[in-house]
């Protein structure tokens, strides 16, 4: 079963909802009122999701044919790894930039 977590750990378990990670406005219910988050910024980047604590969380097991890439940051985080992928002839690539937090793109993130 697949799950998402918007903001403030709401879960999601649709399609519509991973949709919606990426929508031009997002309200998030909290304990205490609803926020308002929006693509301010970081328009032109269509894989970063409305939210940047956005987050996916899967429970149970992906089946290794399901993987289509694992990306590291650097081969030095790939040691403990190397032999359960190779083994399972699961593909891997080393890609820094994948990493940044690109907080730079949220500075334009507003929360109304």
């Amino acid at each position: 079963m697949l799950k998402i977590l918007l903001p403030l750990s709401q879960p999601i378990s649709t399609a519509a909802s991973l949709e919606k990670m990426f929508a031009q406005e997002l309200s998030v219910n909290t304990l205490s009122d609803t926020k308002v988050f929006d693509r301010t910024g970081i328009e032109k980047y269509s894989y970063l999701p409305t939210s940047e604590q956005a987050e996916i969380l899967i429970n149970g097991r992906v089946p290794p044919a399901k993987i289509n890439c694992v990306y590291f940051h650097d081969s030095a985080d790939t040691q403990p790894y190397l032999n359960a992928l190779n083994s399972k002839h699961i593909p891997w690539k080393t890609k820094p930039e994948l990493f940044n937090t690109y907080r730079k793109y949220y500075n334009g993130f507003k929360e109304r």
